[in-house]
């Protein structure tokens, strides 16, 4: 049991890790093992491809649609998006 910092209510999560390799060990693929954490990696990703131009509007479409149909998904993302908006 870890405290769930993600919902800020005090709350804890029952988290089961697995490492088979030494990589398994690096910050990204241990989040990769968290559903929600996994979650705010593949948002992170898109957007840092979005700030690269490296996606084609298909891509993005199909992407962002996923994450608006989630809406869990589509408040982090709010969430993200008003954190770096400039007050």
């Amino acid at each position: 049991m870890v405290p769930n910092t993600l919902a800020g209510n005090g709350e804890e999560e029952n988290v089961r890790l697995r490492f088979t390799d030494i990589k398994d060990f690096e910050p990204e693929q241990v989040a990769r093992q968290i559903p929600q954490l996994r979650a705010m990696l593949a948002m992170r990703n898109l957007l840092r491809d979005l700030k690269s131009n490296l996606l084609d509007n298909a891509t993005f479409r199909k992407e962002l649609e996923a994450i608006l149909k989630d809406p869990a998904l589509s408040q982090e993302l709010r969430d993200e998006m008003c954190a770096l908006a400039p007050k």
